[in-house]
C-alpha cells in the first residue's frame, strides 16, 4: 500500500504525506519522547560513532539510556544490530522503540538523524533537547536536488531544539568544519564548537563556547589527548574519532557531568560494529571491515591504513544503486585505484539498478587514476569477491572490505532484501580457507 501511494503522489504531496504520517504515529504511541531527554546527531560522517559514544558514556556513568543508530539499537544496556537498513527508522519503528525505552525506565534517548529522515519529518513529535553536527560533505545530492538542499535538510534538526522545563537546550558542532557557523546560528541556551585546531573563528556567535582537544599521541592503540589540561585515552583509531569523542564529551557535559567525571570513561569506550573493525581470525594477514560509503569517509580511512605497515592492500568495495549518489562512483574508483594494490569492485546495494552498470561506472573512474597503482578486477557476486580477496592475500597483507560493514541486508530490485553481514561472510570464508 505504501509503495502504491509513493508512486501515485507527486513529490510535494508525498512529502506532506510523510510529515502527517509521522505526527499521527507519534500520537498513536502517545508521544513517548516527551518522557525522555532526546539528543539528535546529524552530519555526513561519524554520526553512528558519536551516538554510540554518548550512549556508552552515559551508561558508564550509571545512567539509563537508549540509542538508535545505523549500526545498533540499544535500550538500557541491551544492544542489538540495527536490522532496518535505515539510519533514521520509519516513524512507526522509531516511536515504538522510544516507547520501549520509556517502559524500560530510560532517561535519555540518542537518535541518529539522516537528511532523508529529517526531510520526511520522521522526527516529528519528538522534542529535541540538544543536537550534534559532525561534518558536511556532498552526499545524497540526487535525492535532495543540490548540496544546499542537503544542508537545509540537516538544519531541520537544529530548528527543533527546545528547552524543556529547567533543562537548558544546546547545540554542539565540529568547529573545524567549514559549515559550522551555519549550524551554530540556530537558537539554543548553550552553543559549543569542538575543535582540534583551536580556531578563533569570527563567524561563530559571540557566546559560543569552544571545547579544544589537543592530541599528544596517536597510534594503533588509539589516541591520547587533553581537554582543559586533563589527559585522556581513547582506544579507537584516528583523528576523526578524537573529534567524535570531543563532541560526545561535550554532550554529556551539557547533560550535567563534569569533565573530570567523564574523561576517565573514554578509555572504556568499545568499538562500534562495522566501524574500523579488525577481525582476528588466525590468518597470516589482517582483515579490516569499515562502512566508508562515500569519498570523505574513504579518505579518512586511508589516513589510517599507512600506519598498519602492511605489504599490500587488497580492497573490496562497491557503491549503492537505486539512483543514490551516482557521482561518487567514479570518484571512489579513482581514489582506491590510486592507493590500493588490488581493487576488487563488486555488488553493494543495487536496488533497481543493474549491478553491472554501477560497477562499470566505478571502474571508469579507476581507469583514469593517476598514477593507477591498483590491479582492478570486477567480480559481480559480493561473496565471491570477498572469497577472492582472502585467497589472494599473503602473509603481511591487509584485506579491506567497505560499503556494507554490519548492515544486515543487501537491497535488491522491487524491495528485495537478502540477509547479509560482511563480517559473518568473512568468518565463514576464512574458516573454509583455514581448513
Amino acid at each position: 500500500m505504501k509503495a502504491f501511494i509513493r508512486r501515485l503522489l507527486p513529490k510535494s504531496l508525498l512529502n506532506i504525506y510523510h510529515h502527517i504520517r509521522a505526527w499521527l504515529t507519534a500520537w498513536m504511541f502517545r508521544f513517548p519522547a516527551r518522557h525522555l531527554i532526546v539528543v539528535g546527531v546529524t552530519g555526513t560522517n561519524g554520526k553512528t560513532t558519536v551516538v554510540s559514544m554518548i550512549g556508552q558514556l552515559l551508561q558508564l556513568l550509571g545512567q539509563p539510556v537508549g540509542w538508535i543508530s545505523t549500526a545498533t539499537i540499544s535500550i538500557k544496556g541491551e544492544e542489538q544490530l540495527n536490522k532496518t537498513k535505515l539510519t533514521t527508522a520509519s516513524p512507526k519503528y522509531l516511536q515504538a522503540t522510544l516507547r520501549r525505552m520509556v517502559r524500560a525506565g530510560c532517561k535519555y534517548a540518542i537518535i541518529e538523524a539522516s537528511s532523508e529522515g529529517l526531510a520526511q519529518g520522521r522526527l516529528n513529535g519528538i522534542p529535541i533537547r540538544g543536537t550534534v553536527f559532525t561534518n558536511l560533505t556532498p552526499e545524497h545530492i540526487e535525492s535532495h536536488g543540490s548540496f544546499e538542499k542537503y544542508t537545509l535538510a540537516k538544519e531541520r534538526l537544529f530548528k527543533k531544539v527546545r528547552r524543556a522545563q529547567n533543562s537548558p537546550s544546546f547545540i554542539i558542532v565540529n568547529g573545524d568544519d567549514k559549515s559550522a557557523p551555519r549550524f551554530l546560528a540556530y537558537a539554543a541556551d548553550q552553543r559549543i564548537a569542538c575543535s582540534l585546531a583551536n580556531p578563533a573563528s569570527n563567524d561563530f556567535p559571540t557566546d559560543t563556547k569552544q571545547l579544544i582537544g589537543k592530541i599528544s599521541k596517536s597510534d594503533l592503540s588509539g589516541s591520547e589527548f587533553t581537554i582543559d589540561d586533563q589527559t585522556t585515552h581513547l582506544p579507537l583509531i584516528g583523528r576523526f574519532n578524537v573529534m567524535n569523542a570531543l563532541e560526545a564529551v561535550a554532550v554529556v557535559e551539557q547533560l550535567g557531568w563534569k569533565l573530570s567525571d567523564i574523561l576517565p570513561h573514554l578509555a572504556e569506550i568499545k568499538a562500534i560494529p562495522g566501524r574500523m573493525e579488525f577481525l582476528s581470525l588466525g590468518l597470516p594477514f589482517q582483515i579490516l571491515v569499515d562502512y566508508a560509503p562515500e569519498p570523505a569517509s574513504m579518505a579518512a580511512l586511508y589516513t589510517i591504513l599507512p600506519k598498519l605497515k602492511v605489504n599490500r592492500i587488497i580492497h573490496v568495495f562497491g557503491s549503492a544503486g537505486g539512483g543514490r549518489d551516482k557521482s561518487r562512483r567514479p570518484v571512489l574508483g579513482k581514489f582506491i585505484a590510486e592507493r590500493a594494490d588490488i581493487a576488487i569492485v563488486t555488488n553493494e546495494d543495487p536496488y533497481d539498478e543493474p549491478p553491472e552498470q554501477i560497477i562499470d561506472q566505478i571502474i571508469a573512474g579507476a581507469n583514469v587514476a593517476v598514477p593507477k597503482k591498483a590491479q582492478v578486477e570486477k567480480v559481480l557476486d559480493r561473496r565471491t569477491a570477498i572469497d577472492k580477496a582472502l585467497r589472494l592475500a599473503k602473509s603481511g597483507d591487509l584485506v579491506v572490505i567497505t560499503g556494507k560493514a554490519s548492515e544486515q541486508w543487501i537491497m535488491g530490485p522491487h524491495g528485495q532484501k537478502i540477509a547479509w553481514d560482511d563480517r559473518v561472510v568473512i568468518r565463514e570464508l576464512a574458516a573454509q580457507l583455514a581448513r
